[in-house]
């Protein structure tokens, strides 16, 4: 968040402020949020007194304490205490996407996808391919069968989570 870059057009007041108010947000974040999680963000130590100071107090106080953190986020990188902050409020977040990649993998193997053997085969040399091929091939079979509680499925989508296919 620099003022001025060279060859970029100048912000607005509009933008100037919304940037300002952003960082506000931000720092309202960072008052409310719990001591354990705030130890897990990269603060440096001004804002990590400007945090502090904001804890106990109300309204005006508080409000401008919060202006504060936003002045001082403002000087430091802020982006990176956001995306830190969003990892810690979010952390099964990235974790259900890997799921639905893994199933979407173990459906695309269930199908008999040949390029999706393929491209795991490319990806991944050392990967027992055997093993691969007869699970996916009993997962299917049992699927084929009708047969309930797919322990074949969840034994397919184990080994792909094990051996940290993505694909």
């Amino acid at each position: 968040m620099t003022e001025t870059d060279p060859g970029a057009a100048p912000r607005s007041k509009s933008q100037r402020k919304r940037e300002a108010l952003a960082l506000q947000a931000l720092g309202e974040s960072l008052v409310a949020l719990a001591a354990s999680d705030l130890s897990r963000l990269p603060l440096w130590p001004e804002l990590e007194a400007a945090v502090a100071g904001a804890r106990g107090l109300e309204r005006a106080a508080l409000r401008r304490q919060i202006r504060y953190i936003g002045r001082v986020l403002r000087e430091g990188d802020a982006d990176s205490i956001a995306q830190a902050l969003d990892a810690v409020r979010r952390p099964g977040r990235r974790e259900a996407a890997r799921h639905r990649r893994l199933e979407r993998l173990r459906d695309a193997l269930l199908d008999g996808d040949g390029e999706t053997f393929g491209r795991i085969r490319e990806e991944m040399p050392d990967l027992d391919f055997q093993e691969l091929r007869r699970l996916a091939a009993a997962a299917r079979r049992e699927r084929e069968e009708g047969a309930t509680g797919n322990a074949s499925a969840r034994r397919l989508f184990r080994f792909l989570r094990d051996n940290e296919l993505e694909s």
